[in-house]
C-alpha cells in the first residue's frame, strides 16, 4: 500500500462516522465529547504500529548451481549429478519462482535470477545430510517453509531418479463418476516402487494444513513439476496427502474381521457412496478452478498487450485438490498406499499411531526403513513455539512414541531420522532468553535427530548448533536528524484526495512529483546538481527506507521492533507540529519503490533489499458508552464520557464525585437513558449496575448481545426527564423516581445536587419477568412506536445500548479494507480470527449477511442516482428524439416510431430529472416484457444473489440466475407469464426488493435516504404547488407502516378518512387546520396520484434527489432532518421546525455513514464490492 497511514485515518473516520450515524446523540455535548475520546489513542483504536521487516541476505548462487558447484561448497556434496539437477527443476517448478528452457539438459532455470536466501541454502545443507538437524527462526514472510522443504525436496530427487517406470500411465480412473467400484489412485504403479511415507510434517493447527496444503498442491502438482517427473523420475509421481479428521472416509476398506458381515459389507458401500460423492466433487471444483484461472491469465495477457503493467494471476487451482496429480484425497489410499509426504496435526497423529486401521502405514514406513540404507525419514515441525507446557510434553511423548513405532530408536537406525523446524519466536543470539532456546531443543528432542551415522548415537548437545535465523540486511540512514517536516507534508496535500486526506495511487510522473523529490532530496542532503531526477527518486525511496528502519528499533538492541507512528514521527522529525503528516508523507516515498520501475514513472528500479513496513492497526469493538449524569439549572449534563465497563466514579465539573452509569440511546431520535442491571435490594431502591448481564453463561454466549432479551426485573432504564411522555406502550408506564447519583440507587423521592430527577419504566403487569420486557416499545422522548413489530422483525423496542457486536465490528472493518484495497488496485483480502470455532462460523455468517445487506442499500441509492443521470441526459434530448419521431413516420417506420412516441410522452409525464420514477429501478408485479429493471440488472452484472447473502438460496427449486437468459450481451428475463414457474420465480425476486427499498426510503434510524442528504422519497413526478406537504405526509404514512412492501405489517385498505393510522391522524391535527377535511383532502390526493385506498405503492413512487447546495432543517425536540419544510412541523414529533435551514447537504453528508459511502463510489473510484466468505 502507498499510504498506510492516509488509509488507517481513512478506515477510523469511516468507523467514527459509522458511530456517528448508528449511534447518534441527540445532546451535542456530549457527542462531541464522544467523538474527542473516540479519537484518542487505545479508545477505538490504538495509534498505527510500523514495523520494519528487514530483508535477507541472499546466497551468492542459484539453485540450479548445485549441479556444478564444487563438493566442498555444495549443500548437495555425495548427491549424484542427476540427483542435484532433478532436484533444483522440480525446485523451480512451483517451490520457487522458474521458466522453462530451451535445453534439454536443464529443463528449468530461476526466473529473473532469484537466488534463495542464505538461511535457506544453509538449511538445504543440514537438512541433505544426517546429524545436522535445523531449526530456522527468520521473521515473518522470509521464506521458512521453503528452508525446510529444500532438503526434502533433495532426498525425494535423489531417490525417485531410480524409481522404475510404471507399468502404465498414472491418469486417475474416475471410478467416482462412472458407478464403479473404488480403485486405489496407485494401483498402475511398478510394483517395486516403493510405498513409505518419506516425510511427515506435523502443523499445531487444522488452519496451519490447509495452508501448507495450497504450497504442496504448488510444488508437486504444477503442470511445470509434472513436466519434470515425467522426463527425470520415469514419470512416476511424488504423492502427498493431508490425513485430518476432515479426510475421507473413515473405516476399513477390508476389515481383518467383518470381512463376511452382512452389517459391514452395508456400511462399507455406504462409505463408498459418501466417499465417490467427495471425490466427484473434488473433481468439478478442481475444472471450475482451472477453468477461472485460464480466464484470468486470457485478461492478464490481454492487459500486458495494451502496454498494462499488470502481475501474475495468483492461481486458484492449488486451492483445491488435483485427483489427477500427486495428491491422495481419502484415508483408504494412504493406508493401502502410504504416500511420500503425510501432513496431518498433532491430535490425529496420536490417534493414527494406536488405531488398527492406520497400522499400515507405519509398517510400510518401518519396513521401507529398515530394508534400504538409502531411506531416510523427514520429521518436519512448523510453528515450533507453539509446543510449549504441559501440552507440549504431551507432543514430546508422541513424537518419541512415533520414533519408536517406526524403530528410529534402535541403535544403527537412529542416523536415518532427520529433524527439521521453522519458529519465527524463538528467542535467538544475544536475545534474551536465547539460551533458553537451546535448552528447549535439548528437552524436546534429546539426541534424536542428531545421529550423524550407524555408529553416532547422537548427543542433545548438538541441539545448540541448529539454529539458522537468517542474516539480515540492515539499512543505513546517512540524513541528520530531526528533518525539516514541510517537504514532506507537500507530498501529503499535492497527492491526497478527499477529506480522509488518502493517497490512493502514483502511478505516473508529474511536474509535481519532480519537484517534490527534489525539494525531499535537499533535505536529506542528496545530492541533487546535474542528476536526472529518476536517479535521485531511487536515492530518496533508499534513504527514506533507512530512515524508516533506524526509527523502528529497539534501542536496547538495536533489533527491529514494532513502534507507534507517534513515536516514530518524534524520531524522524522532533517536535514539529506537522510531523504526523509528514511521516505519512515519508511512507508515500516509501510506497514509490513499487512504481518509479513503471514505464510512466521512472524506469528505474530501487534495491531489493529495501526494507519492507508491515502496518500494525488495532481496533476494538467498544462496550458500551459510560458516563455521569447531573442536573444543573434545569438541564441535564452528561460528563466524563468512557467507553470501558468496570470504572466506579469521575468528579464533575462541580467539584462532586459521581458513580458511572451505562448510557442508552433512541435511535431514532438521539434521546439518552441510564441503563443497567437492577440490585436485588427492591423496587423502591433498585441499584442501576454497570456490570455484564448473565455472565454464567460466558463464554457460550456473549453478553454484547442480550439486552434486547432481558426481562424487567433484570433490566432497569431511567429517562433523566421529567417530560411528559409523548408516547407509551400498551399496559406500560414511566413513573416518578430520583437517581441518586453517588451510588446510582433509584428513590422514590429526593432532592440535593447528586440528585436527578427522572422516570423508570415500568413493564405491563404480569410481563416483569417475560424476556424482552425490559426496554420500551416506545421511545418517550419523540414517540417512535415498535410495538407492533412481529416476532423476527428485530427488536421491539427503539432503545438501545452503545455496544458494537464483534460481527458487526469484523464486517464494518473487512468491508473497509477492502474498499481501501481495491481503491488501490490491489487484490483484496482478509482473514478475520475469533477465540472460538462458534464465534468464527458466526462472524463469517453475519459479515456475509451484513455486508450483503449494505451493499444492496449502496446498490439501490446508486442506482437511483444513475437513472437519474441517464433519464436528465435523455430529457435534454427530448426535442432531438421527437423530430427523430417524426422522420421514421415519413419513412414509413411505424412500430419503430410509435415504440420512440412511447418513450418521449414516458419521459414528458415523469417530470424533471432530479426526480427518479421508482418503477424504472424495481421490478413490475405484472410484467409486460422481459426487461431486466435497474436494480436487478445491477445484480447481474455483479453476479450478486438479490436475497440470499448466502448466495445458494434456490428460487423454485433452481439457481436465481437460471431464470435470466444471458444471451446476446444484455440479460432479460425468461418469461413474462406471471402464472409459469419462471414468472414465479421473477415475482419471488421483485417481490423482496419492496423491503429493502421500503427500508432505505422509510427508516425511522438515521439509515433513511432522507437523513443522509441525499434525496428524499416523493409522491409527485415534478414540483407541484403541494408537493412539500404530500412529502411530508409521505413520511409520516411511511412511520405508519401504510407503504406496500414493508417487513412489519400489510397496510390496511382506508375507506373513510378516519381509517388512517393514528400517527397520520395526530399529523393531521398538528397541520392547525380541520382534521376531517384535512384527512379526506389526503385520501383523494393519494387516489389521484394513482394510490388506491390510501395505501402507497413503491413502483407509484420517485425519489427526488437533491444537490448538496441543498437546504435541510433538523427539529430542535427530537434531531429528525428534513430536506423540505412540508407543513413547517417535523414528521415524527410535529414540533416546529426552524425558520432558517441548519445548513447545505454537503455538511449533512460527510457526517453520514451511507452518504460517505455513496460519495466514495460517485468519486473516489471505489465500486461497490462483493465480498466471498
Amino acid at each position: 500500500m502507498l499510504d498506510p497511514i492516509g488509509g488507517f485515518n481513512r478506515i477510523r473516520e469511516f468507523w467514527l462516522s459509522y458511530l456517528d450515524t448508528a449511534f447518534r446523540i441527540r445532546d451535542a455535548s456530549l457527542a462531541s465529547a464522544r467523538q474527542v475520546l473516540l479519537r484518542e489513542p487505545g479508545t477505538l483504536a490504538t495509534d498505527l504500529f510500523l514495523e520494519v521487516v528487514p530483508r535477507y541476505r541472499q546466497s551468492q548462487y542459484l539453485l540450479e548451481d548445485v549441479r556444478s558447484l564444487s563438493e566442498a561448497s555444495n549443500p548437495l556434496r555425495g548427491f549424484s549429478y542427476e540427483a542435484r539437477r532433478a532436484f533444483a527443476e522440480l525446485a523451480l517448478s512451483g517451490l520457487f519462482p522458474g521458466e522453462d528452457t530451451d535445453d534439454p539438459e536443464m529443463l528449468r532455470r530461476s526466473r529473473r535470477g532469484v537466488r534463495p536466501y542464505t538461511h535457506q541454502w544453509n538449511m538445504l545443507e543440514r537438512g541433505a545430510h544426517p546429524g545436522t538437524p535445523g531449526i530456522v527462526t527468520s521473521g515473518t514472510g522470509s521464506g521458512k517453509t521453503e528452508s525446510f522443504m529444500l532438503p526434502l525436496l533433495a532426498a525425494l530427487s535423489a531417490e525417485a531418479i531410480h524409481w522404475p517406470k510404471p507399468r502404465r500411465p498414472l491418469s486417475p480412473e474416475r471410478w467416482f463418476d462412472d458407478g464403479s467400484d473404488f480403485r486405489l489412485r496407485r494401483a498402475n504403479e511398478h510394483p517395486d516402487r516403493p510405498r513409505a511415507v518419506r516425510a511427515i510434517l506435523l502443523y499445531p493447527m487444522n488452519a496451519l494444513v490447509e495452508d501448507q496444503m495450497a504450497r504442496l498442491r504448488r510444488t508437486f502438482d504444477s503442470p511445470e513439476a509434472h513436466r519434470v517427473m515425467d522426463s527425470r523420475f520415469h514419470g512416476n509421481r511424488i504423492f502427498f496427502g493431508r490425513y485430518t479428521g476432515d479426510t475421507p472416509v473413515t473405516g476399513h476398506l477390508e476389515h481383518p474381521r467383518l470381512y463376511d458381515d452382512d452389517g459391514e459389507k452395508r456400511s462399507l458401500e455406504r462409505r463408498k457412496e459418501k466417499l465417490a460423492a467427495r471425490m466427484a466433487d473434488m473433481w468439478k471444483g478442481q475444472a471450475l478452478a482451472r477453468d477461472h484461472d485460464q480466464r484470468a491469465q486470457e485478461r492478464v495477457e490481454q492487459a500486458r498487450q495494451r502496454g498494462e503493467v499488470v502481475g501474475d494471476h495468483d492461481e486458484t487451482r492449488y486451492m483445491f485438490p488435483a485427483l489427477d496429480g500427486g495428491e491422495l484425497v481419502s484415508r483408504w489410499d494412504m493406508q493401502s498406499t502410504p504416500p511420500d509426504v503425510l501432513v496431518t496435526n498433532m491430535s490425529m497423529l496420536a490417534t493414527m499411531l494406536v488405531r488398527e486401521v492406520e497400522s499400515p502405514i507405519w509398517d510400510a514406513t518401518r519396513d521401507w526403513l529398515e530394508r534400504d540404507d538409502d531411506a531416510y525419514f523427514y520429521l518436519i515441525l512448523d510453528e515450533l513455539h507453539l509446543i510449549r507446557g504441559s501440552a507440549g510434553s504431551e507432543v514430546v511423548g508422541l513424537l518419541r512414541s512415533l520414533v519408536a513405532r517406526l524403530g528410529l530408536h534402535r541403535d544403527g537406525m537412529r542416523h536415518k531420522l532427520r529433524v527439521l523446524g521453522s519458529s519465527a519466536s524463538l528467542p535467538i543470539g544475544e536475545e534474551a532468553g536465547a539460551e533458553d532456546t537451546a535448552t528447549y531443543l535439548r528437552q524436546f528432542f534429546a539426541s534424536f535427530g542428531t545421529s550423524s551415522g550407524k555408529g553416532d548415537a547422537g548427543s542433545a548437545d548438538r541441539w545448540a548448533g541448529a539454529v539458522v535465523p537468517g542474516d539480515q540486511e540492515i539499512a543505513v540512514a546517512s540524513a541528520r536528524l530531526p528533518l525539516a517536516a514541510s517537504p514532506f507534508v507537500a507530498v501529503v496535500h499535492k497527492f491526497a484526495d478527499g477529506p480522509d486526506r488518502f493517497v490512493a495511487s502514483i502511478d505516473r510522473r508529474s511536474n509535481e512529483l519532480d519537484e517534490a523529490i527534489q525539494a525531499v532530496a535537499e533535505t536529506l542532503a542528496i545530492q541533487t546538481s546535474g542528476r536526472d531526477t529518476a536517479d535521485i527518486a531511487v536515492d530518496v525511496v533508499g534513504e527514506v527506507a533507512a530512515l524508516l528502519a533506524y526509527a523502528c528499533r529497539d534501542s536496547a538492541t538495536g533489533r527491529p521492533r514494532a513502534t507507534a507512528a507517534d513515536v516514530v514521527a518524534e524520531s524522524l522529525f522532533g517536535h514539529s507540529p506537522d510531523r504526523r503528516i509528514a511521516l505519512q508523507g515519508l511512507c508515500i516515498l516509501r510506497g514509490l519503490s513499487d512504481r518509479i520501475g513503471l514505464k510512466a514513472m521512472y524506469e528505474k528500479v530501487a534495491a531489493s533489499t529495501l526494507p519492507s513496513v508491515r502496518i500494525h492497526a488495532f481496533f476494538r469493538s467498544t462496550d458500551g458508552l459510560f458516563g455521569t449524569v447531573r442536573r444543573e439549572d434545569g438541564n441535564y449534563l452528561y460528563e466524563s464520557p468512557t467507553v470501558e465497563r468496570g470504572m466506579t466514579h469521575a468528579k464533575g465539573k462541580d467539584g462532586l464525585l459521581r458513580r458511572f452509569v451505562e448510557l442508552v440511546y433512541c435511535e431514532a431520535c438521539g434521546e439518552l437513558f441510564v441503563g443497567g442491571r437492577r440490585s436485588p435490594d427492591g423496587a423502591a431502591s433498585s441499584e442501576i449496575l454497570t456490570t455484564a448481564p448473565n455472565l454464567e453463561e460466558l463464554p457460550e454466549r456473549t453478553s454484547d448481545t442480550l439486552y434486547e432479551d432481558m426481562a424487567h426485573v433484570d433490566y432497569a432504564v431511567f429517562w433523566p426527564s421529567t417530560r411528559e411522555p409523548r408516547a407509551v406502550g400498551k399496559l406500560e408506564q414511566w413513573r416518578p423516581r430520583v437517581l441518586d447519583t453517588r451510588n446510582s440507587v433509584l428513590l422514590a423521592s429526593g432532592d440535593g445536587p447528586w440528585s436527578v430527577p427522572g422516570q423508570v419504566f415500568a413493564a405491563p403487569p404480569g410481563h416483569e419477568r417475560k424476556a424482552g420486557s425490559a426496554l420500551p416499545k416506545c421511545c418517550p422522548s419523540c414517540g417512535t412506536d415498535y410495538g407492533k413489530r412481529k416476532p423476527g422483525m428485530g427488536v421491539a423496542s427503539p432503545l438501545r445500548s452503545f455496544r458494537i457486536g464483534f460481527a458487526k465490528a469484523s464486517q464494518l472493518l473487512a468491508t473497509e479494507l477492502f474498499s481501501l484495497l481495491h481503491v488501490t488496485g490491489s487484490a483484496a483480502k482478509s482473514i478475520v480470527f475469533s477465540d472460538s470455532r462458534q464465534d468464527a462460523a458466526r462472524a463469517a455468517l453475519d459479515i456475509e449477511r451484513r455486508h450483503h445487506q449494505d451493499m444492496r442499500r449502496q446498490l439501490l441509492v446508486s442506482e437511483i442516482r444513475n437513472v437519474s443521470l441517464a433519464r436528465g441526459e435523455q430529457l435534454a434530448r427530448l426535442d432531438e428524439m421527437q423530430a427523430e419521431v417524426d422522420r421514421l413516420w415519413a419513412s414509413g417506420k411505424r412500430k419503430q416510431a410509435m415504440d420512440l412516441q412511447d418513450r418521449v410522452d414516458q419521459l414528458k409525464a415523469a417530470g424533471d430529472g432530479s426526480r427518479v420514477p421508482l418503477s424504472d429501478l424495481l421490478e413490475p408485479r405484472s410484467p409486460r416484457d422481459t426487461e431486466l429493471k435497474a436494480l436487478m440488472r445491477r445484480h447481474v452484472e455483479l453476479g450478486v444473489h438479490p436475497i440470499d447473502p448466502a448466495g445458494i438460496d434456490v428460487v423454485c427449486g433452481k439457481p436465481w440466475h437460471s431464470w435470466i437468459d444471458g444471451r446476446g450481451g444484455t440479460p432479460r428475463w425468461r418469461s413474462i407469464d406471471v402464472n409459469d414457474t419462471a414468472g414465479v420465480a421473477r415475482a419471488a425476486m421483485a417481490d423482496e426488493q419492496r423491503p429493502l427499498t421500503y427500508e432505505v426510503l422509510f427508516s425511522k434510524t438515521y439509515f433513511a435516504l432522507e437523513e443522509t442528504g441525499v434525496g428524499y422519497p416523493s409522491l409527485t413526478a415534478s414540483q407541484e404547488p403541494d408537493s412539500d406537504q404530500l412529502d411530508a405526509l409521505l413520511r409520516v404514512i411511511g412511520d405508519s407502516y401504510a407503504v406496500e412492501g414493508n417487513r412489519y405489517r400489510d397496510p390496511a385498505p382506508i375507506s373513510s378518512p378516519r381509517e388512517f393510522p393514528g400517527r397520520v391522524k395526530r399529523f393531521a391535527e398538528a397541520t392547525g387546520e380541520d382534521v376531517d377535511r384535512r384527512l379526506s383532502g389526503w385520501l383523494d390526493r393519494l387516489g389521484q396520484l394513482g394510490h388506491m385506498d390510501g395505501i402507497v405503492r413503491l413502483d407509484g413512487l420517485h425519489v427526488h434527489l437533491v444537490d448538496e447546495h441543498a437546504p435541510w432543517w433538523r427539529c430542535d425536540a427530537c434531531g429528525r432532518v428534513h430536506l423540505h419544510r412540508g407543513f413547517g412541523i417535523c414528521t415524527r414529533c410535529h414540533e416546529q421546525l426552524p425558520q432558517s435551514p441548519n445548513g447545505k447537504t454537503a455538511a449533512l453528508r460527510r457526517g453520514n455513514f451511507l452518504a460517505r459511502r455513496l460519495t466514495r463510489i460517485g468519486q473516489n473510484g471505489d465500486a461497490v464490492m462483493t465480498v466471498a466468505v
